[in-house]
């Protein structure tokens, strides 16, 4: 999922040059991650208020396996920003945090 997100971005970019010099190449994979990590923080929060809205009422299975999917996901932004991007360790560790919270509410039902 992570590299469709960044493959998407950076097909749209390339498009207009045949070639990509190393700095554009570093600022685009700079710039991927950080759409990648907004749009996952969007899905999280979008999901926890789906949570709130649903208080008390049985989950679904195919809710079961999207939330994990999103773990899944957030897992691995964690892993590729603890790899390659230093800058946004701390933004990927918290939506890590929060995605498995919201995970752990429903399926597990922690809270």
């Amino acid at each position: 999922m992570l590299t469709v997100y960044l493959s998407v971005i950076v097909t749209v970019i390339v498009v207009r040059r045949k070639y990509l010099r190393d700095v554009d190449r570093t600022h685009l994979s700079q710039l991927a991650f950080v759409y990648c990590l907004e749009a996952l923080e969007q899905c999280i929060e979008k999901q926890q208020q789906q949570q709130q809205q649903q208080r008390g009422e049985p989950s679904s299975s195919n809710d079961d396996d999207a939330q994990l999917d999103r773990l899944m996901l957030a897992y691995q932004v964690r892993q590729y920003a603890a790899k390659a991007q230093t800058t946004h360790v701390n933004t990927a560790n918290t939506l890590l945090v929060n995605s498995y919270c919201s995970y752990a509410d429903v399926v597990v039902g922690w809270r």
